[in-house]
This record gives structure tokens, sequence and C-alpha cells, in this order.
């Protein structure tokens, strides 16, 4: 393949002919070998040449009807009157003989459900995309072509916006807004539904249920995209048996990267390099023709499956949401390279001619995701199935369940079933031993029917209430603090203090009280695996508590408490500080205030403090641990100069390490903003190593602290281009600290992230920079001068590098777990990489979601292994899992692998004795609550 620069114009422009003159750029409605353009780089583009009758096979002799179909677009509306589709957009037939004053207040060409109006401007593109590749008209002299374009009625029902950013809109639940389009098309006459979105189950709400079962029970076919993210488990609503879920084809027949893909995503149809209609006020950024743009993804290729749903309605009015499946499942064409989909691509041609003598079965797939396994090992679950459009006398298939790391069959058995219904789901148990829980939790499911093969993958789960090491601690809180119910929604009213820069012995969980007489009030409770103790403490009034966080602040070898917080006036941050009994740290200057302002406050990220500590000697109390940390600001006045050759301009913003250094005024503690990146500090820095007058000091970063780190250590750089010198700076406190000299002759560690890791005595570093958004070069390097360099890809532009979740040196072996757009990747010292695929999700525009990500130590077997914790249980089902890196294996083992009970919410993840324990707050039918701590262990009692 060539990759070329891109272009500001595509060239398929010269190719224009017929009525429609950008027709000839849809190759998913006549592939004749077009090419597409497939981005490799920031600025290039790789040329994919068409495989020529590679499209949705629209037989040439196809005669249209004259009967139109209602396709209502739920989305984000659509420009109605866009040349080419305005004869094509749904009117209202109540709305007839109506002034154009009461059409313009009325629901006459569709609805908006955000505002309740008529206004269904489109001032996103994506809804006005979708439409014209369902219906634009043909044979106008401009433009494209719909799929359905002489059969079909655009119903715009608006849902989205460019103001929708969360999953609420004006107070609503967005998932309940599409409830009332889906229940508006509906009733007003609607036979398909384009859903181009999806939604995680954390908003997948009973309203949202019955609207979507609703309309499949009035025989109203309901088409869905299957999501962007390159993975296998799709979320809602294609998670739903029942309706058609569509994936994304390129132009040679395979699912290109961003497509999910496996056994939920039914069909595929295209959607890369897809060419459809735009809003006219909207900018075209890639084609740049007004009103025209080209775009990719499911949410193209779900349209497709929407217009020839319409086609076939369109040819018989009565035929079923049954029929339509029927015919589009059991035609559809198989004969994928890589990722593979439940039936394969849509095929027009075979689906109209397919004659419909005997059912075809449905195995449901979509619920079966997570599947129980005892802690004998034993498994059981059923396979749900029933018959397309008309009954199977006797149904002949065979099932394997398959370990997906080593290409193992753990089962296989045929099944023999006689008078399966069209009307009601059957199912066939699946009963089967897995004794090594080592194995990986994700198996293959394949179902084997005559000549087709239906592929899907399950994970296995362990009951968290039935593991025999799990510990329960009952806390001194009230249960309904601990856990509350609301409408089936748990919450919890405990809060946790923050302790990931500190070695802590317990897990500690507080709850505010009333404040009376001037005092705040704080009640926690220490947690370990064998005792819980309480600590009621107040400390002198304070408004909103931000955090409480866990560190040996004043240096004597025993933990205390910072509480952070507003003050009551909301004019100042307050760090009240008090001892792990409760009582004030530094006599009556316990409590330290800085004044609000546009320095903002001390960061935080997903629960954890993102600030380091350095010491500073302070008034009578000796050493003690003040935050610091990276930020983007302006040089304080006290750490700049008059000289007016030096001096840094006041309005001049750059990074720099801050501090809050506290001083003593009228008997109180006031924290000034200060910096270790001081004209003063840089200019002794430059005179002591003699560097050049012309060559700036920059403090480049602060290296993140652990739970083992006793001083602050940074990295100075100084130098240009590729005759730099980098000096280690190493704090014992801000006024003491040694400055080391570190060999990088011919690399760079400018604005690299560095990470130490420490184990018995031993420290080893690595420094992380991107050569590209998709490559990572990492330096492992020492103070004797030692280095070396190790690039890692993820082999695709699309896949870029998002974070660098930890690293670790055990026993010399290095080890760093990455997380890119599609995966986690473990990336060992000898340049081996494994990769595990992770379930996020864009498929609602404007909105991202994700599981969520925490590093562990896991107890196997041989030692302590590294790992990832991650928690899907609000994007889909019950499951709390852990990847880990065993040896040269990188897995999800079933020892690892959980369900959360619907009766506890999860809480955390913590470590106890090296080993990462689950942390879950639970209730019983009393509602009586508890914490439950469950190990991440190999061993099995």
């Amino acid at each position: 393949m060539k990759s070329l620069l891109i272009l500001p114009l595509l060239i398929f422009s010269s190719l224009a002919h017929g009525n429609d003159p950008l027709s000839s750029m849809q190759w998913g409605i006549k592939n004749i070998g077009q090419p597409i353009f497939r981005a490799t780089g920031e600025l290039t583009r790789e040329l994919v040449r068409g495989k020529p009758g590679v499209d949705i096979a629209i037989p040439s002799d196809f005669v249209q009807s004259k009967r139109k179909v209602i396709v209502a677009v739920i989305d984000s509306g659509v420009d109605i009157n866009h040349p080419d589709l305005k004869d094509n957009i749904w009117f209202n037939p109540k709305c007839e003989g109506l002034s154009d004053e009461d059409i313009a207040k009325t629901d006459c060409y569709g609805w908006n459900f955000l505002d309740g109006n008529p206004d269904v401007s489109d001032d996103i593109g994506h809804g006005t995309h979708v439409a014209g590749i369902i219906g634009a008209v043909k044979d106008n002299g401009i433009g494209i072509k719909g799929v359905a374009a002489d059969n079909v009625s655009i119903m715009p029902l608006k849902i989205l916006n460019s103001k929708v950013s969360t999953f609420v809109y004006d107070k609503k639940v967005i998932t309940n807004i599409i409830a009332d389009a889906i229940a508006y098309a509906v009733s007003n006459g609607a036979e398909v539904i384009n859903l181009s979105l999806g939604w995680p189950a954390l908003i997948h709400t009973k309203k949202i249920r019955y609207a979507i079962d609703t309309a499949i029970k009035r025989n109203v076919a309901v088409i869905v995209a299957a999501g962007n993210n390159n993975k296998k488990l799709p979320v809602y609503p294609c998670a739903n048996d029942e309706v058609i879920c569509v994936g994304a084809m390129d132009n040679v027949g395979e699912v290109p990267e961003f497509s999910n893909f496996g056994g939920k995503v039914d069909i595929i149809a295209p959607g890369e390099s897809i060419i459809s209609t735009y809003p006219r006020g909207l900018e075209s950024r890639t084609l740049r023709i007004s009103g025209y743009e080209i775009k990719k993804g499911s949410s193209q290729a779900a349209p497709f499956l929407a217009g020839i749903v319409a086609l076939l309605k369109s040819k018989n009015q009565s035929m079923s949401f049954d029929e339509i499946k029927y015919r589009l499942y059991k035609s559809a064409e198989r004969d994928f390279s890589h990722k593979d989909v439940k039936y394969g691509k849509v095929n027009v041609e075979k689906a109209l001619s397919l004659k419909t003598e005997k059912g075809f079965p449905l195995f449901k797939f979509k619920g079966l995701t997570e599947v129980g396994i005892n802690e004998d090992g034993s498994v059981k679950f059923s396979l749900p199935y029933r018959a397309l459009l008309k009954d199977i006398s006797q149904l002949d298939f065979k099932v394997e369940l398959e370990d997906k790391i080593n290409g193992k069959i753990l089962y296989s058995k045929k099944f023999e079933v006689s008078n399966v219904s069209s009307e009601r789901d059957q199912a066939v148990v699946i009963d089967t031993v897995i004794s090594n829980f080592s194995t990986s939790s994700h198996l293959g499911l394949k179902v084997y029917y005559e000549d087709k093969v239906s592929a899907h993958e399950i994970a296995l789960v362990r009951n968290m209430l039935d593991i025999a090491d799990k510990v329960s601690v009952k806390l001194p809180f009230r249960d309904r603090e601990v856990l509350l119910s609301n409408n089936g929604r748990l919450s919890s009213s405990l809060r946790k203090v923050v302790s990931n820069k500190f070695k802590s012995q317990s897990l500690d969980y507080y709850v505010r009280r009333s404040a009376s007489a001037g005092k705040t009030k704080i009640d926690l409770s220490r947690v370990t695996l064998s005792d819980v103790e309480r600590i009621q403490f107040e400390i002198d009034e304070v408004g909103k508590i931000v955090s409480i966080v866990k560190n040996d602040f004043n240096n004597d070898g025993v933990e205390d408490f910072m509480v952070y917080s507003l003050s009551k006036e909301e004019k100042h941050l307050v760090l009240s500080f008090v001892t792990k009994e409760g009582r004030p740290l530094y006599g009556n200057l316990y409590q330290w205030y800085f004044e609000i302002s546009t320095f903002e406050g001390l960061p935080f990220f997903n629960g954890d403090i993102k600030f380091d500590f350095i010491n500073y000697d302070f008034s009578t109390f000796g050493k003690v641990k003040i935050p610091v940390f990276m930020k983007d600001w302006s040089m304080p006045e006290a750490d700049n100069t008059l000289d007016p050759l030096d001096r840094i301009d006041e309005n001049y913003i750059s990074k720099k390490p801050y501090l809050l250094l506290p001083n003593i005024k009228s008997n109180n503690v006031e924290l000034e903003i200060r910096t270790l990146a001081s004209v003063k500090f840089l200019e002794e820095v430059k005179k002591k190593y003699s560097l050049p007058i012309r060559d700036g000091v920059l403090f480049d970063q602060i290296v993140e602290q652990d739970e083992f780190s006793s001083t602050l250590t940074g990295l100075l750089i100084s130098g240009r281009e590729f005759n730099k010198r980098y000096f280690q700076i190493e704090y014992e406190s801000v006024d003491s600290y040694q400055i080391t000299e570190v060999d990088f002759y011919g690399l760079s560690l400018e604005s690299n992230r560095t990470l130490v890791t420490r184990r018995n005595e031993s420290i080893a570093n690595a420094s992380f920079a991107l050569n590209t958004r998709e490559e990572l070069r990492a330096i492992f390097w020492d103070f004797e001068g030692n280095k070396r360099v190790q690039n890692f890809s993820t082999g695709s532009w699309g896949d870029i590098i998002i974070d660098i979740f930890d690293y670790s040196n055990r026993d010399g072996r290095d080890l760093i777990l990455l997380e890119s757009r599609y995966f986690i990747h473990a990336i060992t010292g000898d340049g081996k990489s494994s990769k595990l695929p992770i379930n996020r999700e864009s498929s609602f525009p404007g909105v991202s979601f994700s599981e969520t990500f925490k590093k562990v130590n896991v107890e196997t077997k041989s030692s302590n292994a590294r790992g990832i914790l991650v928690d899907s249980t609000l994007i889909y089902g019950d499951r709390i899992y852990s990847m880990v890196q065993d040896g040269d294996v990188f897995s999800s083992p079933i020892y690892a692998s959980f369900s959360l009970p619907k009766n506890c919410k999860y809480l955390d993840v913590t470590e106890f004795e090296g080993v990462g324990h689950i942390v879950v707050a639970c209730h019983d039918k009393f509602l009586r609550s508890t914490i439950e701590l469950i190990p991440l262990k190999e061993s099995i009692k």
C-alpha cells in the first residue's frame, strides 16, 4: 500500500457521473473498485482500493415500488431543507391545511425531544449524515442517492445537540428522552427506527427497555449501531437480542479496525469512507463540498440496513420484523480474514430471493456475557434460542467452549431438538467442570448449525460472596450510610481516606456528621483484616470536605490525617491536620488557610491525590510535609527578581513545581504559593555547573512518589536541541537538596514522564515519551550511567496510547502496563508484549465512557504479580476482574474474575499484606450492611 499526503479535495470528484454527480463515490451502493483513504498518520493516508462487488448488492433488475416507508431517524436532528433531502422528509398528516405559522409551531416535520419544540435542525451533522444514507433524493441532478431514495419518508426525531456532553440533559436522563422519541415514532406510523448511538448499563433504564420492546412487539424494525471501539462487547441497545445490531464493513469486505465485532454484532454493512448529506451551515472538513461530508463508523453502517429494511417493507407491507431478520441473517455472507460477526455481510439480492420454506434458528447470545463458575469449578448455563418466521420441526447443532489463550476445547456437545417454536424461547443447558482456575476467564463459545458457525465470547465469573478467603467487616456506621438502596440504585455515604502516597496499614472510611457549637465532626473507621477501629474527632467548623488524606505529615513514624476542605465562608481552602487519634497535630496551628484564587487547589484524579510532598522546617514542629505539584502558572513575586534583565514577566505562564508554604500570621497559618524553580535557584544551578549564559535551566518534572518515597525527586534540563544536559535533583527538604548530573547524551528526557519503582532497597527508573501517538519510547536508567532504550508500538495509528498505568521491576525484570484506545498492553523488558481488550465506548455521539482501572498486586502460586483491576459494572453486566502478568503470560484468569452481587456495590481496591483486595459494600435481606474484602489470590480453598 502507498501512503499519500492528505488532499484538500478528494480525487473522486472527477469520477462523477449520472444524474447524482457524487453517486460514483457511493461504493456502499455500487462498488466498482473505488478506493478509500484510511488514516495512517496525522498527515498521511493509505489508499485502499475497493473490491468490485463488495457492497449491499441491490440487484440491477430491482423494481422499485411506489410505497413510502416511514423511517424514524432518532439522532441529532436533520437539515430538513437540504436540497437532497427535503422531498423525502416526513410530513405529519395532521398538518395538512395548516398555515405556515401554525406549521412552525407543530410537530409537522418531527419533534425536538430535548427542548420540547418542533425545531429539528442539526447542529452536529450526525443525524443529517445518517438520513442521507437512508433516503437522499435520487435523479435530482445534485449530490447523492439514498439506499431507499424512492421508498422512504425520513421522520427526524431530535435527541442530541452540541450541548449534550453527559448522560443528563435538563435534569432528564438522556435514554428516557430517547424512549419518548421511540414511543412517538411507533405512535406516528414509523415502520423502521434507526438508532446510530449507544449507551452503557448505567443509563439503560426501565423506560428505554420498555420503549424498545414495545416497538419490536408492534412489528417496528429497530436498527442500531454496534459501536466504534474494536471490541466484542457492544453496549446498549445493541445488546438487545431482538434488535438488528450493525457493524461496519470496508470496501474490501472486512470489518475495519474501529468497528465492534463478535457474536453480539449481527451483521455488517458499509461503514468506512461513506459520503452523505451534511447540514449546509456546518463546515465540510474532509470532502470540502458544502452540504456533503465523508464519515466512518457503525453509525454509517446502521442506516444502510435501515434503508434496506425500508426497501423490503416497501415491496411487502406485511413483512414482519421476524421475516426481515430471517432474510438478512440467513442470506448474509461470511468470508472474513480477520474479525468476525454473528451472521456476516448484508446481501440484498440474496435476501430478496430467499425462499422461506422453513424456519431459521436465532441463538440468543447477547444476554449471555457473564457466566457463573462455582468454587468447585462447575459451570452451568442455558443457551436460549427460538425459530425465526416459522417453527422448526428438528434442529441439530453443536456447542463448543474453547480456552482463548491456548486453543484447548473445554466442552463439546451435539444437541438434537424437536419442535422449536417461533413464538417463545427455548434453551439447552451447557454443563461442564473447569478445575484449573488459572485458565483464562474469557472463553470462546461456538454454535455449529448446518454450514454456519456463530462465534461468541463469554466471561466466567466467581460469586464474590462465595469466596472462602473473603473477610466480612461490620463498620460502626449506620447500615444506610454503608449502603443505601433507592429505586434499585445502590449508593454509599462512605468516603475513602486517600493514601496512595503512603504505606498504609489500614483501609479507612469516614462520614461527616452535623456541625455543632462551631465544630465539624468526623466519624472514621480504620479497617484491617483482623480489626476495626473507630475514631471520632472534631475540627473547627469548615465547609464542604473535599477529601481526607493520610500520611506521616510530621515525620514521627506515625500516620496522620489531613482534612482538605472549603472554609465555612467558602473564601479559603483549609488543610486541617490531626493525629491518628484525632487530636490537632500542630497544636492551635493545625488549620492552614489558602485563599481561593485562579491558582485553584490541590489536584485529585479518580479518587487519588495527584500531588506529592516535600519536607519543610515549620516553626517549632520540625520537618513537616507540604504539598508540591507541577502546574502551569505565573512566577510568584517572592521567587522572582527585581533585576530587569532576569525578571520573569508576571503574565508569563509556564509549567513549574509549586508548593504551598505555611507562614504564621496573627496566630493563623496562611499558605503562600511558591515555586522550587525560583529565579535565584535556577541561576545558582547555572553557576554551579558552568552552564552557558544563553542556556536556560528548566525544571522539567517531578518524579511521582509512591508509598516508599521519603524524598522528592525532580529533573532539570539545560541546553538546546542535541546539546542538552540533564540533572536529577533530590530534596531532603525545601532548602536541602542534592543535584546529580545524569548521562543522557544522544537521548531526550524533556517532557518525558519518569516513574520510579522501589523494591527491597533497589531503585529502577523508567522515562517515557511518545515518538508518535501510537509509539512509545521507554528509557530504563540508573545513576551509574546504565541506560537502555526500548520502543513499543501498538501497531495502528488508530490505537492511540493513552496512559502508562504502571512500571515495575522485580528481580531485574521490567514490566510496563500501558493503556491504549483498544487494549491494555503488558510490555516486558525483553521487548515482548501481550494485550487484552478493554471495554471503551464512544458510540453515543458527544460522550465517551469506559471501564475504570486500578493497578493491583495479585498473589500467585509463585510470587506476587502485577495487574490491572477492571470495573465494567457501569458499562455492561456485573463483572469486576483483573488482568494479570504472571511470568510470561498476560491473561484474565478465572481466579481473579468476579460477579458483583445485586445486593453489593463496588467501592474500591486496596492492599493488605502486599495482596490486593476488592472492597464492596453489601446488605442482606434485612438491610444489614457489611464491608466485604475479597483477596486477589491464585490459590483456591
